[in-house]
């Protein structure tokens, strides 16, 4: 997998990675900061403004808008709506925070290229410490040699090849020595194969056979064989020799001089480079301390930060400890609340199932009473047709009465002036009638009384149901009163109709006499009583629709009652059902607006932690594009110095090469020395050829020469000017080439020594141009300078090989001393260190490749600057939307709060009402209840006015019984006694009949005066007698009435 790639498990949800500091896992990486990966961490934090406000004061805030809100049009929109807003939000935020995860994994990933480049210098500047001690022990070895030895110039041996072969194998034992002991500071393997094949590099002159010196003046002894030595003639002469000579000479010092010229530029490239490689080292030595020192300072503040951003943790998780106690508290409060809700819930059950059981009891005796209502209805449909009966028997006896007035008035009228007689008993009888009609209204306002006591009692019957509805114990003592009352009522009833029947008797009986007058009289009296008997029944059919209404108005009242009852019992059942429905809208409206708050919270957390980790990027971004302009900058300066490198090494080897070249035109042979040959042309020369000694003493001048001004006048000078140049390119190899001592305990360095040699050498030349007259001292003196550099070169080299032991054995102790050193201090920076370790080993592969991906990197960079641009387009999108989501959520917790509000406020009317209506309604039902108490008291004192009337009036009623009784006793005697005077009357009335058919005027006196004899015509005194105690017993029962 790629490093730029996210795993294919990730879900893009904020999770905890295993680049975050952890002292429980040991392979996290320990200095990895927090602001690095911050935007890996998960947070809850909410925003800084609802930290320190609780929940109540944060939704205060709210309430002024609220008149604002009420009047828009947001209140249609549904809670569906707004959580699948809620959602589209919650999408787009986590998208966002997931883009901005992959973007914060790309910035890990730079971040750990920077810290390999990082590495990448860690490595050159071990590199550069490890070429520091290489240049102080070559500086030791340098300074090993004597102080005033002069430098050894080789002699001109063509033929040393066992000196080659021991130099070369010298040089490459010194060079595996050094490469070892560079290579035993190097850790890397990446980095020791860079550096041995660098060193491989610079050693390959090492590997090539040492060159050769030549001195600045030799005698030259051709030894070749006699070439064509019978065609050689007398005129040959020396100039042709010498030029011959220097011929060879010349090319055998232009091979060498190349030799020297290469191994010079090899050597002065590589001390430049050590000096290039030191300065850089050390730069880049100063540049890690101050790295480390920066690092040291920015994890000091880094835990400083760490310190103080704990500190902000605990005093949040206090404040969410708080809030999560102020949470628990409240959600305690609504399970309270809750139970309350169900136990009074439960209460209202219990008092519904009560209620249905009384509505059952009332059915119940609504049926009961519905069933003695059809029960009276039935009796008063008995009476009415016992009323129609008793009008067809009353019409009856009318028409049986007419025919007997029509009857007796004939009788009457055939009876003469005995009528007066009769009127004049009619006229006592209409008497007695009145005291009759007066004892009837005697009893009919004790029927009125017993009739508006059954009415009291009914409506005690109606008031007593219409209370058992409310009160059942009083319902069911009210029910005994009535049942008693009633059971009195039916008592009295049947008294009255035991009267009644005692009074048909009577008429009955006054019906069946077929007497005369008095009978006649008597049946009067009964159709008198009769007809009050009938306005009776007729008030009393009255009464009885009276009655009837009042029931019926009774029974209409009781069923209002029952209605209102049943619509309050409605009505109450509504009122429960709606403040269970508030109250589950409440429970709702609470749970949505705590999903709100957590939602809002979750929002402003998320918002806030995209805000950080947009923060962290940004920053990160500034940093790589500071080490991005840092890391260009050495680019720069490490080409700058390469190219000036270069070609500062490329203009002193064409310096170089140029000088060698005028050198080897300026070098001539000088005479008196004798410079042996190597046969390379022998297979040209002849067998028994042998070489001739040539000595020849030749000055050298600028002015004179060996040649013929007349062959060479051009070289001759060409030789003086070089020879100058070179003088003046000795001196300034000797002043360039003074080196002070790297330490002070050992001697001078062999540059000292090449530097006075090259001095002296200088100065020699200088003097044979000066004074090219005393040729000979001169070459007296150049010979002894010769011997004299001979064996200071052997001395040189003795000393140079003690000096290189000693400095070796040193360098060795000090590179122990250095290395247990560095094993301290490595000991001690490993445990800062730990982490750049395992990156500097990636950063030396990096460090490889650096030229080939800057320009990688550069595009790298301009991508990264467009993704930076759009990441800050991005965080500005994601703020305007988080910015939009906030006032979404603002309006709809808003818009919840006012629902709730409203809500509460309905819920708060209703409750008002409802209490209004409750109160009004057990308000009228006390006042009922109390006009019912009232009038059962006001009933309980009539009734027992009434019972003591009744006992009077029984009292009364048995004393008019009595004489009622005796009263009819004694018309019993004189009905028995007018019975018979009628039948006498009756057989007078026959034999008067009689006599007038017959015409028989004497029977008919005799009759008449028989019976005025007897005494039928007149009242007797008993009859008189009678009458007047009926009239008086009669008189003083109306008058105690």
């Amino acid at each position: 997998m790629k490093k730029s790639e996210a795993p294919p498990t990730d879900s893009g949800y904020p999770t905890p990675r295993d680049d975050i500091p952890s002292t429980s896992r040991s392979g996290s990486p320990l200095d990895s900061s927090p602001d690095e990966n911050s935007e890996n961490k998960l947070t809850s934090t909410p925003i800084r403004g609802n930290i320190s406000r609780s929940r109540r004061e944060h939704f205060t805030k709210f309430q002024p808008e609220l008149s604002i809100i009420d009047s828009t049009a947001s209140d249609s929109i549904t809670v569906e709506n707004d959580s699948n807003y809620v959602l589209d939000g919650v999408k787009s935020i986590l998208s966002a925070s997931k883009e901005l995860k992959k973007r914060a994994r790309e910035n890990v990933l730079l971040r750990d290229e920077n810290e390999s480049l990082r590495g990448e210098n860690e490595s050159l500047r071990e590199e550069n410490c490890s070429l520091r001690e290489e240049s102080r022990r070559i500086d030791m070895d340098r300074s090993m040699a004597g102080g005033n030895v002069i430098p050894v110039i080789p002699k001109l041996k063509l033929n040393d090849e066992d000196m080659d072969s021991t130099a070369s194998s010298h040089q490459l034992k010194s060079s595996e020595k050094i490469k070892k002991e560079l290579l035993s500071f190097i850790k890397n393997e990446d980095e020791r194969t860079m550096i041995e094949a660098k060193m491989e590099n610079m050693m390959i002159s090492d590997c090539k056979p040492p060159v050769k010196v030549f001195t600045a003046t030799a005698t030259i002894q051709v030894d070749t064989d006699k070439i064509d030595a019978d065609v050689q003639t007398e005129t040959d002469d020396h100039v042709n020799v010498v030029n011959a000579n220097l011929q060879i000479e010349l090319d055998q010092l232009q091979s060498e001089i190349e030799v020297i010229g290469k191994k010079k530029s090899d050597l002065e490239t590589r001390l430049f480079d050590y000096e290039q490689t030191k300065a850089k080292f050390e730069k880049d030595e100063q540049k890690l301390r101050a790295d480390l020192e920066k690092k040291l300072k920015s994890s000091q503040e880094q835990l400083k930060r760490f310190e103080t951003k704990i500190e902000e943790l605990q005093a949040r998780l206090n404040k969410k400890r708080k809030e999560f106690d102020e949470v628990e508290a409240e959600n305690r409060r609504l399970l309270d609340d809750k139970n309350t809700h169900e136990f009074e819930l439960d209460e209202m059950k219990v008092h519904g199932e009560h209620i249905a059981k009384q509505n059952e009891d009332l059915e119940e005796n609504m049926k009961k009473m519905q069933m003695k209502i059809d029960e009276l209805e039935k009796a008063i449909e008995e009476e009415k047709d016992m009323k129609q009966q008793l009008e067809k028997k009353i019409e009856e006896m009318a028409k049986n009465h007419k025919s007997l007035i029509e009857k007796l008035d004939e009788d009457v009228e055939s009876a003469w002036r005995k009528e007066t007689e009769a009127l004049e008993k009619l006229e006592l009888v209409q008497s007695e009638n009145k005291s009759l009609q007066k004892e009837n209204e005697y009893l009919k306002q004790a029927q009125q009384v017993l009739l508006d006591s059954e009415l009291n009692l009914k409506s005690e019957v109606d008031v007593l149901t219409a209370n058992f509805r409310n009160c059942e114990t009083q319902l069911t003592q009210k029910k005994d009163q009535i049942v008693e009352e009633k059971r009195r009522g039916e008592n009295l009833e049947a008294e009255i109709g035991q009267l009644g029947a005692q009074n048909r008797k009577l008429l009955d009986e006054k019906h069946d006499s077929n007497e005369l007058l008095e009978e006649l009289k008597k049946g009067k009296l009964e159709i008198d009583h009769l007809r009050q008997q009938v306005q009776h029944l007729s008030r009393e059919s009255e009464e009885m629709v009276q009655l009837k209404n009042e029931l019926n108005e009774t029974v209409n009242r009781e069923k209002l009652a029952d209605e209102k009852l049943e619509k309050a019992l409605k009505k109450e059942g509504e009122l429960e059902a709606k403040l269970e429905g508030y109250i589950r809208s409440e429970s709702a409206a609470r749970t949505e607006l705590e999903r709100l708050k957590e939602d809002d919270t979750v929002l402003r957390s998320n918002l806030e932690t995209a805000l950080q980790a947009a923060q962290e990027k940004a920053s990160a971004l500034a940093t790589i594009e500071r080490a991005y302009d840092e890391l260009r900058v050495e680019f720069e300066e490490f080409r700058g110095h390469a190219n000036a490198q270069y070609e500062s090494d490329i203009f002193v080897r064409d310096q170089q090469i140029e000088h060698l070249r005028v050198r080897l035109l300026e070098l001539e042979t000088y005479p008196g020395q004798t410079i042996s040959v190597s046969r390379r042309n022998q297979e040209v020369q002849t067998e028994g050829e042998e070489p001739q000694p040539v000595v020849s003493y030749v000055q050298q001048s600028p002015e004179v020469s060996l040649v013929s001004e007349d062959l060479i006048p051009a070289h001759l000078i060409r030789l003086e000017e070089k020879i100058k140049n070179t003088v003046e390119g000795l001196k300034q190899v000797v002043q360039e080439q003074q080196v002070d001592d790297m330490s002070g305990d050992l001697q001078a360095s062999p540059l000292h020594y090449a530097s006075e040699t090259f001095k002296k050498f200088a100065e020699l030349l200088n003097s044979l141009l000066a004074n090219s007259e005393d040729y000979e001292s001169d070459s007296q003196k150049i010979k002894k300078l010769w011997k004299a550099l001979n064996k200071n070169i052997v001395d040189v080299t003795t000393t140079l090989e003690e000096r290189f032991e000693f400095v070796r054995s040193e360098m060795t102790r000090k590179n122990h001393r250095n290395e247990q050193k560095l094993r301290d201090d490595i000991e001690e920076l490993r445990k800062d260190l730990g982490q750049e370790r395992a990156l500097a080993e990636q950063r030396v592969y990096i460090a490889k490749q650096f030229k080939e991906q800057y320009e990688l990197e550069e595009r790298e960079k301009e991508e990264l600057r467009e993704e930076y641009e759009r990441l800050v387009e991005l965080r500005n999108e994601d703020n305007a939307e988080s910015e939009r989501n906030e006032r979404s959520l603002r309006e709809r917790l808003e818009r919840a709060e006012h629902i709730v509000q409203k809500h509460a406020r309905d819920k708060l009317n209703r409750t008002y009402e409802l209490e209004a209506d409750v109160e009004e309604l057990t308000n009228s039902l006390k006042r009922k209840e109390e006009e019912y108490r009232r009038k059962i008291a006001e009933m309980e004192e009539d009734v027992q006015v009434f019972k003591k009337e009744e006992k009077k009036k029984r009292a009364y009623e048995r004393l008019t019984a009595e004489k009622m009784i005796k009263a009819y006793n004694i018309v019993k005697d004189r009905h028995d006694y007018l019975l018979r005077r009628n039948k006498e009357r009756q057989k007078l009335l026959d034999d008067i009949m009689k006599a007038m058919r017959s015409k028989d005027g004497n029977q008919l006196r005799q009759i008449t005066d028989n019976a005025n004899k007897s005494g039928l015509l007149n009242l007797d005194d008993q009859e008189s007698v009678s009458l007047t105690t009926e009239r008086r017993v009669l008189s003083e029962s109306n008058v105690n009435h």
